[in-house]
């Protein structure tokens, strides 16, 4: 695989760029020592050690919200507020919240396709809404085409958590998507994929019941389309085509709500059949706790060879993006990852969102020392 820095590439070589897309550097050097992961994560643990260096970027969209209140407002006269700020704000009953989350980007054919889930809500529904988002860039990071909030069949409850990736020359979303039951009106969540140039959707044909699905991992190999659908226990489904699926590695297990480790970035190729991603952990005490995690997955034999300790973030990650509006969560900072961009063998861009409240991007340097150990590794077994 060869590893340059262009437009093309990677998000690191944005940062020069004045104007549509901006990247600044906000925090740098944050190193600590990663080692395998613990037993509770995932049965994937090893012996391996090495030190890794988080740097926060901020990922930048001047207008972007501007751009969606626009949009949401164009479909309903209701009064928006761009995060709020406080829980006196959440409670502001003539209001509905927005937060931007879940960002996905992939490069083709000269163009950044870029795409996030808005998240909206307002304390006298009892449904929270989903938008999703999409806007298409020049390799000058021009935009090409107007912002749009993408339509999708009324069928569905919520669209949500974009997951952006190419195949067979096509730029694509994976989402997950939950549709109404005619039976008892409850939601089963599935997985859809967006043709972004056809404006159409697809439903995957699967082996197996669609319950409970969502967070599955695009990975794209000598164009040939995977899902990762679970990691722990590990499952991979083969497309010949978007719509055709079928089990390859592993086997369909329907309980994935007590699987600890889950969904996170698409799949992108290191080096030689290892594929890296950035995944979720959560654990549910009193309240769901999340950490980030780096998987390796070797695509020769479809075995998980490496999962790391939960990754440590710089402090000014976390700094004015408050946890609002998400009882749920357990009172303790969380990053979410959805998006993957490799800078060079030792560098990489994860980028996703912190506290269900902003899009955040880490650069994380060292990569080459902990491949070439998970590697060097898995080779003698």
């Amino acid at each position: 695989m060869s590893f340059q820095c262009n437009a093309w590439y990677t998000l690191a070589c944005l940062v020069p760029v004045i104007g549509v897309l901006v990247l600044y550097i906000g925090n740098s050097g944050f190193a600590f020592t990663v080692h395998s992961c613990e037993k509770k994560v995932s049965p994937y643990c090893s012996d391996i050690v090495t030190t890794i260096s988080l740097t926060h970027l901020k990922f930048f969209h001047p207008g972007l919200e501007k751009d969606i209140l626009s949009k949401l407002n164009q479909l309903s006269p209701d009064n928006y507020v761009i995060r709020a700020k406080s829980e006196s704000e959440v409670n502001d009953k003539r209001a509905k919240h927005i937060s931007v989350m879940s960002p996905a980007m992939e490069w083709h054919d000269g163009k950044l396709f870029f795409s996030c889930r808005v998240f909206v809500t307002w304390i006298t529904d009892p449904w929270n809404k989903d938008y999703t988002y999409l806007q298409q860039f020049d390799s000058q990071l021009r935009p090409v085409a107007p912002p749009k909030i993408l339509n999708f069949p009324a069928t569905f409850h919520r669209v949500q958590d974009p997951r952006a990736f190419v195949y067979r020359g096509k730029p694509l979303l994976e989402l997950n998507a939950e549709p109404f039951s005619k039976r008892n009106g409850m939601v089963q969540p599935t997985i859809i994929i967006f043709d972004i140039n056809e404006d159409e959707v697809i439903m995957p044909d699967v082996p197996f019941p669609r319950t409970a699905e969502k967070n599955w991992m695009p990975l794209v190999k000598e164009n040939d389309l995977y899902f990762v659908r679970t990691l722990d226990p590990l499952h991979v489904l083969k497309c010949d085509t978007v719509e055709n699926c079928k089990t390859i590695a592993g086997n369909y297990t329907s309980n994935t709500a007590k699987m600890a480790l889950r969904g996170g970035t698409p799949f992108k190729q290191y080096e030689g059949p290892y594929y890296i991603s950035f995944a979720h952990s959560m654990f549910e005490l009193d309240r769901k706790v999340f950490d980030t995690h780096i998987v390796v997955l070797n695509t020769d034999t479809w075995e998980v060879v490496f999962v790391s300790s939960a990754l440590m973030f710089p402090s000014s990650l976390f700094v004015n993006r408050p946890r609002i509006n998400i009882v749920w969560v357990a009172d303790r900072d969380f990053f979410y990852p959805t998006s993957l961009m490799i800078e060079n063998d030792d560098t990489v861009e994860v980028t996703g969102h912190v506290n269900d409240y902003s899009c955040e991007t880490i650069r994380v340097a060292g990569m080459r020392d902990l491949m070439d150990k998970v590697m060097q590794q898995d080779r003698k077994t």
